[in-house]
Parts: C-alpha cells; structure tokens; sequence
C-alpha cells in the first residue's frame, strides 16, 4: 500500500532526473497533468511483489536465523529470495 501511495513522488523523481530547472512542486504537478489517475502511472508494477516481500520477508529471516544458527547466512538467503520475488 505504502509503495503505491508514493507512486507520484516516484515518478516526480524520475522527471526531476530529466529536468533541472523546474521546481519540487512543479515537477510534482507535472505528474498529475493528464487528470489524478495519471499521478499513479505505474504504481501496479511494484505493488504484486511488494506485498510478499512484506509479508514473507521478516518471518523468512527468522526462520533461517534460527534453522541455520547464522545471521549472515539468513541474510543473504532473504536477500536472494526478495531478489527472486521481485
């Protein structure tokens, strides 16, 4: 839900990278300027992985901390998952 909301911002960055002379709340604007629907252009895309890598993440991690018995170790295979979920 929160990577959603934040669509508009997301792309107000991506136009910010582009355009050096305008300013935040212009650059802001400009992502609303085909109607308020437009401001999240894109914002589906994140979303389908997002949510089990907020759901699932946290518990992964501490499942393999605790099978395994090493932090890095649970780490870099949450990593990998949310790698491969994405």
């Amino acid at each position: 839900f929160v990577i959603f909301t934040l669509t508009p911002l997301r792309n107000a960055l991506t136009l910010a990278s582009q355009d050096a002379e305008s300013t935040a709340w212009e650059l802001y604007a400009s992502t609303f300027h085909g109607g308020f629907a437009n401001g999240w252009t894109g914002g589906f895309a994140p979303v389908l992985p997002s949510c089990p890598q907020f759901c699932v993440m946290g518990p992964l991690f501490h499942f393999l901390n605790e099978a395994l018995g090493n932090v890095a170790l649970a780490v870099f295979l949450s990593a990998f998952s949310e790698t491969f979920i994405s």
